[in-house]
C-alpha cells in the first residue's frame, strides 16, 4: 500500500498549505460565505484524514492489500493472541505516529475548547460587574467605554454587549442593525465554526496556509452575520454603523486586519450578490469531493 500512502501524503501537504493559500485569494467566497465556510471545513478535515491515513496505511501495509482487509487481519491475529504478527519495527513506528497525530489533533481541540471557555467565563464575570443593562433592550449590556464597539460572548450564558460610545454615536436603527448582526453570531453559534480553526492553528502554528484559513474564516463569519441584517432590511443602517464603529477584535484570527475587514464588509453590503445558487452547489460538491477522495484512497487503494 505504498502508493496509497504516498497519495495520502501528497494530499495532506497540498491541503495544509498550497490549497489554503489559493482559496484565501478567492473572492467568490464573499458572494457565498456559507459555501466558503463549508469548503474551508472540508479542507481541514480532509487534511487531517489524509495525514493520519498515510501513516495508518503504512503501519498496516504488510497485513493486507487494503486497509479494511489489513484491519480484519489485525483483529483476527489479536483474537489468536498474536496482535503484532507481521508488524515490524518500522510498521509499529508508523502506527505510533498515526496515533500521535490523531491524539495531538484531539488534544489541541480539547485544550482550545477549555481555554476559550475559561476566557469567556472570566469576561462574563467581569461584564456582570462592570456593565449595566441597556434600558432599551433587556438582553443587552452597556459597557462604559468611549469607543463605539459591539460584541457577543456565546455559550449557554451568552452576553450581548455594546459600549456607551456606540449608544452615543449610533442612531437607534444603526444600533438595531448591529444587534441583529451580533444576535446572528449567537443564534447560529458561529463560535463553533471558528473553534476548529483555532485548534488547527495551534496544532500547526508555523503554517502560512493555516493562518490564512483562520483569517478567511473570521471574515466569512462576519459576512454571514451581516447577511442576517440584510435579510432583516437593515443593510443601509449596518453600513452607516460600520462607518462609525471601531472594529471589534474578539473574533480576530490569523492576524486579519480589522480595518481592511470592515472595508471589505462595507463594499460587500453596498454591492449585494445575486445568483449564488450555482456557487453554493459548486462549493458543496467540491467539499464532498475533498472528503470522499482520501476516504476512497484509504478504503479502495486499487482506485489509484
Amino acid at each position: 500500500m505504498v502508493v496509497t500512502a504516498v497519495a495520502l501524503a501528497v494530499m495532506s501537504v497540498l491541503l495544509a498549505d498550497p490549497i489554503p493559500r489559493w482559496l484565501s485569494k478567492a473572492r467568490w467566497t464573499w458572494h457565498d460565505p456559507v459555501g466558503g465556510l463549508v469548503l474551508w471545513q472540508s479542507i481541514g478535515l480532509a487534511a487531517g484524514l489524509s495525514l493520519c491515513g498515510c501513516f495508518l496505511v503504512l503501519g498496516f501495509g504488510n497485513l493486507g492489500p487494503s486497509l479494511p482487509e489489513a484491519l480484519i487481519a489485525f483483529w483476527r491475529d489479536t483474537a489468536d493472541g498474536v496482535p503484532f504478527r507481521g508488524i515490524g519495527a518500522a510498521d509499529a513506528a508508523c502506527l505510533l505516529i498515526a496515533a500521535g497525530l490523531a491524539l495531538r489533533l484531539f488534544w489541541t481541540l480539547l485544550r482550545s475548547v477549555r481555554r476559550v471557555l475559561a476566557v469567556r467565563r472570566t469576561q462574563r464575570d467581569a461584564l456582570d460587574v462592570l456593565a449595566t443593562p441597556w434600558p432599551n433592550d433587556a438582553g443587552v449590556l452597556v459597557l462604559d467605554h468611549p469607543s463605539a464597539v459591539a460584541y457577543c460572548l456565546p455559550g449557554n450564558k451568552s452576553r450581548l454587549v455594546i459600549s456607551s460610545g456606540a449608544t452615543e454615536r449610533l442612531s437607534r436603527d444603526q444600533l438595531n442593525a448591529v444587534l441583529t448582526h451580533e444576535r446572528a453570531h449567537l443564534s447560529h453559534r458561529h463560535d463553533l465554526v471558528v473553534l476548529p480553526f483555532v485548534a488547527w492553528g495551534a496544532a500547526l502554528p508555523f503554517s502560512v496556509g493555516v493562518r490564512r484559513a483562520q483569517a478567511n474564516v473570521a471574515l466569512l463569519v462576519e459576512m454571514m452575520a451581516d447577511d442576517a441584517a440584510v435579510q432583516a432590511g437593515q443593510a443601509d443602517a449596518l453600513i452607516a454603523a460600520l462607518n462609525r464603529m471601531r472594529p471589534a477584535s474578539v473574533r480576530n484570527l490569523g492576524g486579519v486586519d480589522q480595518d481592511i475587514a470592515s472595508e471589505v464588509r462595507r463594499h460587500r453590503l453596498q454591492n449585494p450578490s445575486r445568483g449564488t445558487t450555482r456557487l453554493r452547489s459548486a462549493s458543496l460538491a467540491a467539499s464532498a469531493l475533498l472528503l470522499l477522495v482520501p476516504t476512497l484512497v484509504i478504503v479502495v487503494p486499487a482506485l489509484i
